[in-house]
């Protein structure tokens, strides 16, 4: 029989501690960060989609004809989703009997429904409505309405390679809430619907807008233009200047990380090269005060 030695029990002992320390301090951790996220918002993600551009130095004006109130507010998401919603879903796409390639992905034939949470539904057909019409306008909405898929709020918006409904709340545009069934005549080829659900909503005091261009102030990543063509890096900028600005909502269904619906600026302005050249530039800013934020990247 083996007995273990002095040694080797001593070095079991100090394992465990190690093990036990390491538990107690990951517990204080989710703690703190609890604590310290409780009741604030995650900072926006700004998208990579755009051209490069070093405003580093650069004095950004603003025009004087902007004028924008200053209370809003936030809306915490509910990103559950029940068995329940999941068949309700799975009827609307005729998806019953799907079989189950992944916890959030459904294949019939060759249909598809990929759920990733409750706030972001994508259908891939075809299905063939039986409305007895062709307008593509009528036949999405009323397939959207039958279905409970068109929460109140979805406007229409156009029918511009599809039809397309927009998010408004308060009269305010939900930025990264919409939904967009591609169809021709009475064949649905693809659903798209990415909208937040609101479970709790309080109101919020924003940052002026000349605080919220102060997060220009370095390398960006814009949608700039010139004469309507993107560009896709921009040198020697000399002056910028804001020429429009609004409030919009702010709203993600990827992150996993973003649990609100958010004010934010979308903006608009010109900037001018050393050259004398003229370009347009567009993006969206914070603005909420930095007390009401964290950084969840």
């Amino acid at each position: 029989m083996y007995i273990m030695n002095m040694k080797e029990i001593k070095a079991g002992i100090n394992k465990r501690r190690i093990i036990d320390v390491c538990s107690i301090l990951a517990v204080i951790l989710v703690i703190v960060l609890v604590f310290l996220t409780n009741g604030r918002v995650a900072r926006i993600q700004q998208t990579m989609v755009g051209g490069y551009v070093d405003l580093t130095d650069i004095k950004i004006e603003i025009s004087d004809s902007i004028n924008i109130g200053s209370e809003y507010k936030v809306f915490k998401v509910d990103k559950t989703i029940s068995q329940n919603q999941i068949e309700q879903l799975k009827e609307a796409f005729d998806m019953q009997g799907s079989k189950e390639y992944s916890t959030c992905k459904y294949i019939k034939d060759s249909n598809s429904l990929e759920l990733h949470g409750v706030n972001h539904v994508w259908f891939e057909g075809p299905m063939d409505l039986d409305y007895g019409s062709d307008d593509e306008v009528y036949n999405a909405e009323k397939f959207l309405r039958d279905n409970n898929l068109l929460p109140e709020g979805y406007e229409f918006s156009s029918n511009n390679d599809g039809v397309f409904f927009k998010r408004f709340i308060d009269g305010i545009e939900v930025e990264g809430n919409s939904i967009h069934v591609e169809i021709s005549g009475s064949r649905i080829h693809r659903v798209s619907i990415r909208n937040n659900r609101i479970c709790q909503a309080s109101k919020v005091s924003i940052k002026p807008l000349a605080e919220a261009v102060w997060e220009l102030n370095g390398v960006n990543c814009l949608s700039i233009k010139k004469d309507g063509e993107q560009i896709f890096e921009l040198d020697n900028v000399v002056k910028a200047t804001i020429d429009n600005a609004k409030i919009v909502y702010y709203a993600d269904c990827y992150d996993e990380r973003q649990n609100h619906i958010q004010p934010v600026y979308r903006v608009e302005g010109t900037m001018m090269d050393d050259k004398g050249e003229y370009y347009t530039f567009s993006t969206i800013l914070s603005a909420l005060p930095d007390y009401k934020l964290y950084n969840a990247y």
